[in-house]
């Protein structure tokens, strides 16, 4: 079930950021976007060392990722895509997340470094399901929120705001856009 499409880029470059649930999160958002904007994905290296994994992960436009390194040619392979005007999809999370609660995982700066870099928009979307936990037969909820203007991305670089801090703000769209309520905050 996805809402908001009316809230997709129809041309220009763009960065996706959504929760990550499951390993069908990219074949859901593909799922969810018109044809003629073929979305790319950050994949870790290791799914392209499997021969045909390899052929389909580069078919849907895959691109391949050192995790846990900083793999700067990723980078700019990445920027490339959005400065060509294409679609880049990137889960803040760097991993899956199954059954948590997206506002209790932690977070990496990538989506962030790329927005500040290619001053583009950025797409918040929110994945969800019964348990957070992906299930064949069972409802997916996709829920497009609207564009985070590069304006905006610029002002929190502007305040002198780390990539980890602009990366929390884009991170907070996506939770606000899925509705997943922040942990309550401890008295002291």
């Amino acid at each position: 079930h996805c809402t908001g499409r009316e809230n997709i880029p129809m041309q220009g470059g763009c960065l996706v950021c959504a929760n990550h649930i499951s390993n069908a999160d990219a074949l859901m958002l593909g799922a969810v976007f018109p044809a003629k904007r073929q979305l790319h994905t950050m994949a870790k290296a290791e799914l392209f060392s499997v021969p045909i994994l390899s052929s389909i992960v580069r078919g849907i436009g895959g691109i391949k990722v050192q995790r846990g390194k900083a793999d700067v040619a990723a980078i700019r392979e990445c920027a490339a895509v959005i400065e060509q005007g294409e679609i880049l999809v990137v889960f803040p999370q760097g991993t899956r997340c199954p059954g948590k609660d997206p506002n209790k995982t932690p977070i990496k700066a990538g989506a962030a470094l790329l927005a500040c870099r290619t001053e583009c928009p950025v797409l918040p979307i929110s994945i969800s399901a019964k348990q957070m936990k992906f299930r064949f037969f069972r409802r997916i909820d996709i829920t497009i929120g609207k564009p985070i203007p590069p304006q905006q991305i610029k002002q929190w670089q502007e305040a002198d705001e780390s990539y980890s801090a602009i990366a929390g703000h884009i991170f907070d769209e996506i939770c606000r856009v899925g509705n997943f309520l922040p942990a309550p905050k401890e008295e002291s």
